[in-house]
């Protein structure tokens, strides 16, 4: 009886200590629906709109989305530009290559010269911040990276959305300049209905970066919807 109610209390314990690690997801209270796409999301404390590849404002074919809630950073990238191949293999591989280049992208953080205009944005050749080193380059002139601590990357995984798109994701972690763990997970897949590419990363301190990613994604919406 006595070794019955140890077993019992261990694993009380046991569940109390990871319960305490775990943040609880937060409460997807509000909706935001424009450029073609729509999903839920926890109240945005800062929602920035950004052009990309060339682009001054997002429209449907293209677009950055940035929102930073109390707990989380949510990076949305689309762009129109459906698969080569129809082949499942091929198909598999490209989205592989897609999302290792987004993956890669985070080992390195920007560091913008003083000159650098707040938002990115605001003149045409800033517009296409954000894709290759060599662009960046051109486009600031005195650009620097600076390589993040302890970069790791769990292996890529699939799961399919409630669009029915195949989703694939990785986890990754790093330690940022305050010696602070930090947590992310980064999404890609095509929307054959409308033939753009999303990518779609999630940014935190703590480690539930892969249940709040994939609460994004069952509230995101990438056709159907009015442009």
């Amino acid at each position: 009886m006595k070794s019955r109610f140890s077993i019992i209390f261990t694993i009380i314990i046991f569940f109390s200590i990871g319960s305490c690690e775990r943040k609880s997801l937060p409460d997807f209270t509000e909706i935001f629906e424009r450029w073609g796409m729509s999903f839920s999301h926890p109240k945005f404390e800062k929602l920035q709109y950004r052009g990309f590849l060339g682009e001054l404002r997002p429209t449907y074919r293209k677009g950055i989305l940035i929102g930073n809630a109390k707990d989380h950073t949510l990076q949305i990238f689309w762009y129109l530009g459906g698969f080569r191949s129809d082949e499942p293999e091929d198909e598999y591989r490209e989205l592989k290559q897609i999302l290792s280049f987004w993956v890669d992208a985070q080992e390195k953080r920007w560091i913008y010269p003083q000159t650098m205009p707040e938002d990115i944005s605001t003149s045409p050749k800033d517009s296409n911040i954000g894709i290759k080193k060599w662009e960046l380059k051109q486009v600031t002139g005195d650009f620097k990276w600076e390589e993040r601590k302890d970069f790791m990357k769990d292996s890529c995984d699939y799961f399919t959305s409630p669009m029915g798109h195949k989703v694939l994701y990785q986890t990754w972690s790093y330690v940022d300049t305050t010696d602070e763990a930090m947590y992310g997970a980064s999404s890609v897949w095509c929307c054959e209905e409308t033939k753009r590419m999303f990518h779609l990363t999630i940014s935190n301190k703590y480690n539930n970066s892969e249940a709040l990613l994939k609460k994004y994604l069952e509230h995101f919406k990438c056709h159907g919807i009015k442009p």
